[in-house]
């Protein structure tokens, strides 16, 4: 019976039906037992001995816990993100990684235009004051026929810029891999980086968090930006450098922030969060019932297809089939 070490999140929340499907198949699941999560490379390695599987969330997947699991046949993420598993020493032993990239979109994307009108329109603001007993309607901006720049047009990119359609914005992207079919097809220009943080009214940023993107927005970024500009971070903590985002709002170098993730998590005693232009959730952008199920299901199947010897379309690593 095969050995599945289950650690995200997501399956206490929405998690059953993936659950039953791993007991359908024969596998023996093991919850985490600490009822904690996010562990730390000291916690998890006493868990991972003598499974197969890790199913992870945002725990760090250490090269010292991948030489603790010595049996160890795949590393199966829920979610999108991979910073916190070290993926070349899982090639190195010929591990395969996994994640659930086309699970979890639509709901980031949701909760990116709910930041977006949030901070345009001062919902927020507007609701502490109603429900502290005064009638004080605060005037807010319109998204509508405005300039949103896109940092990385992927799943979520795409799935933000239809968004944006809805409410006849100018849609300005900045990506490496450029999907020129998409664009011509939702009027979208790829524009270069620093063009488009001179340009648009509404910025949001959807890249991985990798040692290219550490600080991809910086003091000389904010900088480049007009004062009247909305940021939103549904994407990784560190992307954005949040001491000079601090600055930038204190001073009114930009209008407003909204944001889902943060350089340290969890993200009490944040000075960000004491600023009344900032907009935070406790990153909850992939917390939809209908995400964290679809996210479950797909990190169980990428399981399952890897031990019976297959290899699924969301692969991280394929290069270990390559010797």
């Amino acid at each position: 019976m095969h050995k599945v070490l289950v650690l995200a999140r997501a399956f206490s929340l929405q998690g059953e039906e993936a659950l039953q499907y791993f007991r359908e198949q024969g596998y023996e699941v093991i919850m985490n037992p600490l009822g904690e999560f996010n562990l730390s490379e000291e916690k998890l390695i006493p868990l991972v001995e003598d499974v197969e599987a890790i199913v992870a969330g945002e725990d760090w997947i250490t090269v010292a816990v991948i030489h603790a699991a010595k049996n160890l046949i795949i590393i199966s993420k829920v979610g999108i993100g991979l910073d916190r598993v070290d993926i070349p020493a899982a090639t190195k032993r010929g591990i395969p990684v996994t994640n659930t990239p086309a699970a979890n979109y639509q709901s980031v994307a949701d909760l990116t235009f709910g930041l977006l009108i949030s901070l345009a329109r001062r919902i927020p603001e507007s609701s502490g004051f109603l429900l502290s007993g005064t009638w004080k309607p605060l005037i807010g901006t319109e998204l509508w026929n405005k300039t949103i720049g896109i940092i990385g047009l992927g799943r979520i990119g795409k799935a933000v810029a239809k968004r944006a359609r809805g409410f006849d914005m100018n849609i300005l992207a900045y990506d490496l891999y450029q999907d020129h079919e998409f664009a011509i097809e939702n009027d979208i220009n790829y524009v270069a980086f620093d063009e488009l943080l001179k340009n648009a009214d509404f910025i949001t940023i959807h890249v991985p968090g990798l040692k290219e993107t550490k600080y991809l927005i910086g003091a000389r970024e904010f900088g480049l930006m007009k004062s009247s500009v909305f940021i939103v971070n549904t994407a990784r903590g560190g992307i954005v450098d949040e001491k000079a985002l601090y600055i930038a709002l204190k001073n009114g170098n930009i209008r407003g922030a909204g944001l889902d993730v943060y350089e340290k998590e969890p993200a009490m005693g944040n000075p960000l969060l004491e600023l009344p232009n900032v907009v935070a959730t406790p990153h909850m952008s992939s917390y939809s019932r209908e995400s964290l199920a679809r996210m479950c299901m797909s990190a169980a199947k990428n399981v399952i297809t890897i031990i019976n010897g297959k290899t699924p379309e969301s692969l991280i690593n394929p290069e270990i089939y390559q010797h």
